[in-house]
Order: structure tokens, then C-alpha cells, then sequence
């Protein structure tokens, strides 16, 4: 099956045709009832919401994945460590924005001062 979004480009459009001369149903995305397997054809946001439903994978993650990775394991660490909530990821060491120069990653970790849990 080939899911893409209701409102459709003219290369869908074509996608669209060659899918269904090959045998393949094509389906909107917003069309109740959809169950997978199922290949998508579309943006990466709605892929994102759609691929654990129809049983696909992104080829590429969404904008914003790691960001959410982290806060989920440092929330995860947070109550498994019984702390308040945000207190782990104070005591985690984040770079800054920018690539170090060697001298500084030596100064930053020379005054860096680890704690024991």
C-alpha cells in the first residue's frame, strides 16, 4: 500500500499512477482505519506521525529527534534517581556552541570538577 497526503502535487499525482498500474493500493493519509505495512510518500512531519501506525521506517529522523532523545533520558534519569525534576541534566557537561581550540578543551577540562552519584 503507498500512503500519501490527501492533497496531492502532480508528482504524487504520477507516483500515484505507476503505484496503482503496479498492483499496489494507494490510500490518503487521512483516511480512517489505515493499518499497516505501508510505504509513504510525503513530508517528515506527518511521516513521523504516521510510520508506528502503518509500520514504516524515515530514511531520515525528524527535526528536533535528539533534542527530544535527550530530555526524555534525562527525565528518565530524574526519577529513577529520585531527583527533582531538571536536577541531572545541571550536573551533566554540555559544550558550548562553538568548536574549542585545543588549549581550551584543556582549560574547560581541567576546571571541570566531577561529582560522585
Amino acid at each position: 500500500m503507498l500512503v500519501m497526503p490527501g492533497r496531492r502535487t502532480s508528482t504524487m499525482e504520477l507516483l500515484a499512477v505507476e503505484a496503482a498500474g503496479r498492483g499496489m493500493p494507494v490510500r490518503a493519509a487521512e483516511e480512517p482505519g489505515l493499518a499497516g505495512p505501508a510505504n509513504w510518500y510525503g513530508g517528515p512531519v506527518a511521516g513521523a506521525r504516521l510510520a508506528g501506525r502503518l509500520g514504516f521506517a524515515l530514511l531520515e529522523p525528524t527535526d528536533g529527534w535528539l533534542a527530544d532523545e535527550v530530555a526524555g533520558r534525562l527525565d528518565r534519569l530524574d526519577r529513577a534517581l529520585a531527583c527533582p525534576s531538571g536536577h541531572v541534566s545541571g550536573l551533566v557537561f554540555w559544550p558550548p556552541e562553538r568548536d574549542l581550540s585545543a588549549d581550551e578543551v584543556v582549560e574547560q577540562a581541567l576546571a571541570y570538577r566531577p561529582i560522585v552519584l
